[in-house]
């Protein structure tokens, strides 16, 4: 099975991730993928918790991730992980890290917990702490540090207004151009690939893809002018005030997928799978007030396995209030420290 063939299929699960966030739930829904998705983007969600498992061969990568909600612009969550990768072995979550989000604009990242993490996993990194000897213990990254990125990129920021970025008008406009096209893309690929395939209900769509549908899905796929749907959602995002999103790259990404997709499934109808097996289960959707989203993925590609589990789940839980931390530090303190000891 040609590589390409599963990042065709993992295009069209995790293109679906971008809207699983938002607002409050309309109550009568039509059975449409764009409803669906307009009622996960409406949906309160004012506390998230998140579970990664990425498994190849004996190597596994588990993250948990756990926020909340103060209001719209405050926020924080924390970040777990275990791993099996020798020779580092964490049979326990262990804290990674944790971020505080204040007012939308700035990032508190936890840099002492990231080196404790570290330290634990290998002791040899305990030098690298006590030879750091941060000035605080978080580190603060503001809209101004990501613009830096973004331009350091090569993408125009020259006429983004910081003060009204990422506003609610500006928010809503996104929300409905990813409502509007992905909704549609998916409508159309479940009335091409069927039942077997697509399941939309009122409130939830469930997507699976296997080695006994796969000719069907990418025949489907075939069907469709799946360029365009992206170009017009890139199309759209630029459209939008404030927008940073590299929609140049989301384009020039996108450019050739018909052509792959089509070749693709020529190249199925001739010569099948094989030996190969795959398997993605991918759902999404309301249970009741929550917002659920999973995918489990189990690829077996020439004899490397490749499985990954996700679950995602945002509930209208109250909101919780928190302290900005106290001792921190900014982003050029931070990358000067590590200039000098020869790090960056």
């Amino acid at each position: 099975m040609k590589k390409r063939l599963l990042s065709i299929m993992l295009m069209l699960v995790m293109a679906l991730s971008l809207v699983a966030c938002g607002k409050k739930a309309g109550a009568d829904a039509k059975a449409s993928a764009k409803n669906v998705l307009d009622q996960i983007i409406k949906a309160e969600t004012n506390t998230v918790n998140c579970e990664l498992e990425l498994t190849s061969g004996e190597e596994v990568m588990s993250f948990r991730i756990t926020g909340a909600n103060k209001d719209e612009s405050n926020g924080y969550a924390v970040i777990e992980m275990k791993m099996t990768m020798d020779p580092y072995v964490m049979e326990d979550y262990a804290e990674l890290t944790n971020i505080y989000v204040v007012n939308g604009k700035e990032f508190y990242i936890d840099i002492q917990q990231f080196l404790d993490f570290m330290t634990e996993l290998d002791s040899q990194f305990a030098m690298l702490s006590s030879y750091l000897k941060l000035p605080g213990e978080y580190l603060v990254v503001t809209l101004e540090d990501i613009l830096a990125l973004y331009e350091s990129m090569g993408i125009d920021t020259s006429e983004l207004d910081l003060e009204s970025l990422g506003d609610s008008k500006s928010n809503e406009a996104y929300s409905k151009a990813v409502i509007e096209v992905l909704g549609a893309f998916v409508d159309e690929f479940a009335g091409k690939a069927g039942e077997s395939t697509v399941q939309i209900s009122d409130s939830k769509v469930a997507i699976k893809v296997n080695n006994d549908n796969i000719q069907a899905v990418m025949d489907a796929l075939a069907a469709m002018d799946v360029e365009n749907y992206f170009m017009d959602l890139a199309e759209r995002i630029d459209k939008i005030e404030n927008s940073v999103t590299n929609t140049a790259a989301m384009k020039e990404e996108v450019t050739g997928w018909n052509d792959a997709i089509k070749a693709s499934a020529e190249d199925l109808k001739s010569n099948g799978l094989g030996d190969d097996k795959m398997d993605i289960v991918f759902n999404m959707g309301m249970n009741g007030n929550n917002v659920e989203m999973n995918m489990n993925m189990n690829i077996d590609d020439s004899g490397e396995v490749v499985v990954m589990n996700m679950s995602f789940v945002t509930t209208p839980d109250k909101a919780q209030d928190f302290s900005i931390p106290a001792s921190s530090m900014d982003l050029d303190t931070f990358m000067q420290m590590l200039s000098e000891l020869g790090i960056m």
